[in-house]
């Protein structure tokens, strides 16, 4: 089969630089989700393609489905992008793609649809080509109390569709019409071939107009079926950015409902984020303001947040994230972190480990049961089973040329305050005294201090504080 998606507007009522299918929806570009939709009914019928009508200075768009193409090739499917230079409307559109139709049987169809209405699914595409069986095409429709804008469909007296009209050109009775164009088609090859091939673009806006294929079918003695959504969502496009906010709102709502469901808790919907991507466990509690994007996966028994974002990880059982920032880390069953802590990526928290307030990870594994509660850095570093980090330590892992590693053996305890100097390896069992800076390895069991010597001056104090009054201004302290 063959789809074609039309995705050549640049989406001038979004008032920005990029165009309007390449702006983010839950985790993808708005025309991922259409080709998403597409390529699961298509599929099922291997081989298949998907043509995308593109607009000049698109770039953009060639660069996503380029990184794209190895995992549609997976299944079957192949993209091909066609340049519609000048937009001469809907019509044009599609004639833009007619090379893709070559190698098709007459009789095979051609899906049409629009770049821009993300939520169509799977199951309605297919429901419209079966509508399409033994006719000329099919047309999905809906209803609307208000159908002010839309294409109506005209029927004639045995109920058949006979053209669409758009609302601009409606007669006084044809304005009641209830029932309305999606512009979501399913048209025999042979068609949509022979009707492209004879659009007139004699209108006020000189451009072809796709809708006219059905009447010029229907005066050829075609038939043209109709299937009309339930859903009226799965039709609902983007013209701008408030009505792209609300489509985000309906996937979140549909996310939220359906792992609530599955037996999560999310206190607070509205202002929580979860990706579709995301999959998470049976009696694990979502709190209020958190973000879930990406392939995250969480485990059961999990508390996440309030206030926490979680991009890309993996959180085994019985977890606990308060108002953190964590991406592309793992954290094993029962360890905490949080709050105020940031895992950047390559983090590994290990079982019953703990990551406390303003610590920041990156690249380091953090073994079973280890703690770094305050106010530390760990990059480049595998910090063992059972070590305690001190407030106050970082591993000084870039020399502004290239990274280290750190390495703390199991058990070792390292003091407040503590400068690691990588590259280095903390012994099993040692100690580092509070306020040092080390520089070289540290054997198992040892006691290691690099600081300068405490030197305390008996009544230096008080004489300091007589000088100082007597040079309020500020003098030679070396007079002392």
């Amino acid at each position: 089969m063959l789809a074609v998606i039309m995705a050549a507007g640049f989406g001038t009522r979004m008032k920005s630089k990029h165009a309007k299918v390449m702006f983010p929806l839950a985790g993808k570009p708005i025309i991922g989700w259409v080709t998403d939709a597409v390529a699961c009914f298509l599929e099922t019928r291997p081989p298949a393609t998907i043509a995308i009508v593109v607009g000049p200075e698109m770039e953009e768009i060639h660069a996503w489905f380029h990184q794209q193409m190895p995992m549609f090739q997976k299944r079957g499917i192949t993209i091909k992008l066609f340049n519609q230079e000048k937009r001469l409307g809907t019509g044009h559109a599609v004639k833009t793609a007619s090379s893709a139709f070559e190698g098709l049987l007459d009789d095979e169809k051609v899906l049409i649809l629009n770049g821009d209405v993300p939520l169509v699914q799977p199951a309605t595409l297919s429901a419209l080509v079966r509508a399409a069986q033994d006719k000329a095409g099919a047309v999905l429709t809906m209803n609307l109390s208000d159908p002010r804008g839309y294409g109506r469909i005209i029927r004639n007296d045995q109920g058949m569709m006979g053209q669409i009209i758009e609302d601009k050109d409606l007669d006084m009775n044809q304005r009641a019409i209830s029932e309305v164009n999606t512009g979501i088609y399913a048209f025999s090859v042979h068609s949509l071939r022979d009707a492209i091939g004879k659009l007139s673009n004699d209108n006020a806006q000189g451009e072809y107009y796709l809708p006219e294929v059905v009447h010029h079918i229907s005066t050829q003695n075609g038939v043209v079926g109709t299937l009309i959504l339930q859903d009226l969502w799965e039709a609902r496009g983007v013209n701008n950015r408030y009505e792209l906010s609300m489509i985000e709102q309906e996937v979140n709502h549909r996310v939220s409902k359906h792992w609530m469901l599955e037996g999560v808790t999310i206190v607070d919907p509205q202002t929580t984020y979860i990706h579709p991507t995301v999959s998470l466990g049976m009696d694990t509690i979502v709190m209020p303001m958190t973000t879930i994007y990406g392939n995250t996966h969480i485990g059961q028994d999990c508390v996440i947040g309030p206030m926490t974002q979680l991009v890309d990880c993996r959180l085994g059982n019985g977890v606990r994230v308060e108002r953190s920032h964590c991406k592309q880390a793992q954290i094993d069953d029962h360890a905490q972190v949080g709050p105020f802590a940031r895992l950047r990526e390559g983090s590994i928290i290990e079982r019953n480990a703990r990551v406390g307030n303003y610590v920041e990870l990156k690249k380091t594994r953090l073994g079973k049961g280890s703690k770094a509660q305050h106010l530390t850095y760990l990059g480049d570093a595998v910090v063992e089973d059972d070590v305690n980090v001190g407030a106050g330590t970082i591993t000084c892992n870039y020399d502004g040329y290239a990274k280290y590693p750190t390495t703390i053996r199991t058990g070792a305890f390292i003091g407040s305050n503590t400068a690691l100097v990588a590259p280095v390896v903390i012994g099993k069992g040692a100690i580092i005294g509070a306020g040092s800076t080390i520089t070289r390895d540290v054997p198992d069991n040892a006691l290691s201090i690099g600081r300068g010597r405490q030197v305390n001056k008996e009544g230096y104090a008080e004489e300091y504080r007589k000088f100082r009054e007597g040079n309020p201004k500020g003098g030679d302290d070396r007079a002392l």
